[in-house]
């Protein structure tokens, strides 16, 4: 797992996709994971998941890790369907 530091934060890239560039990050250890996000090629935040989404009770936890996992599963796989048009596109 590679850590880099970003104008957010120092993060830990958890996963990259080696065509796209996207990747999934956190704060990198030994800070606590308080958020999951996805950036893309140019550093672009896609979607961020703060922890408070996760605590919030049993079920809003499974929802939440639901959508993490999924849409890790679409960046692995190219698939992912919340790009919105970069400005002058």
């Amino acid at each position: 797992m590679a850590t880099k530091k970003t104008s957010f934060r120092e993060e830990s890239v958890i996963f990259r996709n080696k065509e796209t560039g996207w990747e999934v990050r956190t704060p990198a250890a030994p800070a606590p994971c308080i958020y999951v996000r996805i950036v893309d090629e140019d550093d672009f935040e896609r979607v961020y998941w703060d922890f408070n989404e996760w605590c919030e009770s049993k079920e809003q936890a499974q929802e939440v890790m639901g959508a993490i996992m999924g849409a890790i599963k679409e960046v692995a796989e190219n698939r992912w369907v919340l790009s919105p048009p970069k400005e002058g596109a």
